[in-house]
């Protein structure tokens, strides 16, 4: 039973240890070439409080030690910035519009998109909306588009 408690409490450290990096700066967040976008944009996640959290004991060794991060891609008249970034599997890729026209962010091959079928903003309930975020459950490289407006292009590469 002493055991149990002890696993309810890491586990709730590490719960509350991800939820307060979710409030560090996007600026903790950057590799080399990625694009900024400031915190003011997007709605970050400030406090929370974990009393206690109950895991089966054969579930613990299925907890991955990544971190889920949020990476920024902007898309203006001069196309995406960065035109490839680098994430692991399981981060959001966030997209956002700032050519003051319509996009819809999608996979390769233009038009049907069938590379990574899932990642097609216009699927989505994202679908006109002027950011696109995406998590990225599939390693590979992903060549993407905008579909209103092929010859914009960029790379999402997707590692373990």
């Amino acid at each position: 039973m002493k055991i149990n408690k002890i696993i309810v409490l890491v586990v709730g450290i590490v719960v509350v240890t991800v939820v307060a990096s979710m409030a560090l700066s996007p600026l903790q967040n950057m590799r080399e070439n990625d694009a900024y976008v400031s915190p003011s944009t997007f709605p970050v996640a400030t406090s929370s409080v974990v009393e206690s959290i109950a895991v089966p004991l054969d579930t613990i060794s299925d907890v991955s030690m990544h971190t889920s991060q949020e990476f920024f891609v902007v898309y203006d008249a001069n196309g995406f910035l960065p035109k490839t970034i680098t994430v692991k599997k399981g981060d959001t890729v966030v997209f956002q519009n700032r050519t003051g026209t319509r996009v819809s962010v999608a996979s390769d091959d233009h038009p049907t998109h069938l590379r990574y079928p899932d990642f097609d903003q216009y699927r989505t309930d994202q679908k006109g909306l002027d950011v696109f975020r995406f998590v990225f459950t599939k390693v590979g490289t992903w060549g993407y588009h905008d579909h209103l407006n092929a010859n914009m292009v960029g790379m999402v590469i997707v590692t373990e």
